[in-house]
């Protein structure tokens, strides 16, 4: 059983241009084996991905170092082991996490 759950923002390790580093990502959904799909968040939008601004008001608890608005990336779900995790941020609100998965499907996400 995992002890994260959807609307965590989490501390990974993703690939990034040949090697690994740990970047925030917001947990979408917990897979029944524990594995966790997660959206990253990015500092600044990419023109090509579809993004939404995150900013300190969308956390119910904690939060990112954040000066301006980051982005979570919504086209992008990677899976990762609940292990690999190295730390929690915080939560968003229920809102925020229901606006973007409604944002997923309207893209095609499901």
């Amino acid at each position: 059983m995992s002890r994260y759950v959807p609307g965590d923002v989490i501390l990974v390790p993703f690939p990034h241009e040949g090697e690994t580093k740990v970047r925030p990502a917001m947990v979408i959904l917990v897979k029944p084996d524990g594995d966790l799909a997660c959206c990253p968040v990015r500092s600044t939008p990419r023109i090509e991905t579809k993004c939404i601004p995150i900013s300190i008001h969308d956390f119910s608890k904690g939060g990112l170092d954040l000066f301006s608005d980051s982005y979570v990336q919504i086209d992008t779900m990677r899976t990762v082991k609940s292990v690999a995790v190295t730390a929690k941020k915080g939560e968003v609100t229920e809102e925020f996490l229901e606006m973007v998965r409604t944002e997923m499907q309207y893209i095609g996400y499901s």
